[in-house]
């Protein structure tokens, strides 16, 4: 083995040690020298920064974290040396910010949602109370309909005596003597009616001939009647001395002239219709000759309160022309249905 450097000495060591205290104060004056070297050795930082300096940076880091993220970041913890979980990363906890950042906009979007539906659970509130009021309502006119339901129900329970009884036992000689207590009251209708508004006539002869024949039944209508031009009349002459069925050819006051000449009858200078005669009209001896005023030629002057008729059949009819005008009492009423033959059932005119 070589022996020392005589220039290495302890003397020189020490002079070294000397120089370094001296350069690293050059350095740092902060950094306190002495024969402590080796300490002060540990709490250097090559760009001249202690642990507390960063300490406090950290401490400032922290705060204006704190006032860029107040809702989200809360209190920042900042990694110092000393720690054992390393040193600061700048670039999560600007990353961390971000995100905060984002979830804010989110709650503030969830916070307005919020409001509307704040707003639409009153409406809805609203319109419940309104439905129940409008429930509360009907509940009510329920109630006064099931009070009404009720007195009617008291008036069935009382009539129910006659109304509801239990039922009897078939019986025919009863259900025989109710069917003839019916027709007996349907009769008594029936002939009442035909006694006081509308009765039955049967025509006998061929003096209406074409429009009725004989034995035709007719229904007569004899209320408030009062005659007039063209009706069918159901009379009863007192100077015929029966029953007799003609046609009102005038009233009272009209003149009728009767020409066989031109077979044709005048009713104030004005022509009849002779669509219901049988035949043509021949001049017969027995027409009263004081009405001719020509030969084939006789001329009426009506009455007061009389009708002149005639038959349509007029070869073969008693009228007016033999037996004189008719008062209006003997008149009993006019013909308007023809009830038999069924198969000239209908009306009469």
């Amino acid at each position: 083995m070589s022996e020392p450097n005589e220039k290495t000495t302890n003397g020189n060591i020490g002079g070294a040690d000397d120089d370094l205290e001296r350069l690293l104060n050059e350095t740092d004056p902060n950094v306190t020298g002495g024969s402590d070297a080796d300490e002060s050795v540990e709490d250097f930082n090559v760009f001249g920064t202690t642990d507390e300096d960063i300490t406090e940076d950290a401490a400032e880091l922290e705060q204006i974290l704190n006032e860029q993220f107040p809702d989200g970041v809360g209190s920042v913890h900042v990694v110092t040396p000393g720690d054992d979980e390393g040193p600061i990363n700048v670039e999560a906890l600007v990353n961390r910010g971000e995100t905060v950042a984002v979830t804010a906009e989110d709650i503030k979007r969830v916070t307005e949602a919020s409001k509307a539906v704040e707003e639409d659970i009153k409406d809805v509130s609203e319109k419940a109370e309104t439905a129940e009021e409008d429930a509360e309502e009907e509940t009510e006119k329920i109630s006064e309909t099931a009070e009404v339901s009720e007195e009617d129900i008291e008036k069935a329970k009382e009539a129910e005596p006659e109304d509801i009884k239990e039922k009897e036992p078939f019986n025919i000689g009863r259900e025989i003597l109710e069917w003839f207590e019916s027709l007996v009251f349907a009769l008594l209708i029936v002939q009442l009616v035909l006694t006081f508004l509308l009765r039955i006539v049967m025509v006998d002869g061929e003096s209406m001939t074409n429009t009725l024949q004989n034995g035709d039944r007719l229904i007569m209508t004899h209320v408030a009647y009062e005659p007039e031009r063209d009706d069918i009349v159901v009379l009863d002459s007192e100077a015929a001395n029966k029953v007799l069925i003609k046609r009102v050819i005038g009233i009272e006051g009209d003149k009728v002239v009767v020409d066989y000449n031109q077979n044709h009858v005048y009713v104030n200078d004005e022509e009849i219709s002779n669509e219901h005669i049988r035949e043509v009209m021949l001049d017969s001896f027995y027409f009263d000759p004081q009405y001719s005023v020509d030969a084939g030629v006789y001329e009426y002057e009506v009455p007061e309160d009389t009708v002149f008729v005639m038959g349509d059949n007029r070869n073969d009819s008693k009228d007016s022309r033999s037996i004189g005008f008719i008062p209006k009492s003997e008149i009993m009423g006019k013909a308007i249905f023809r009830i038999y033959p069924f198969k000239s059932l209908g009306r009469v005119d």
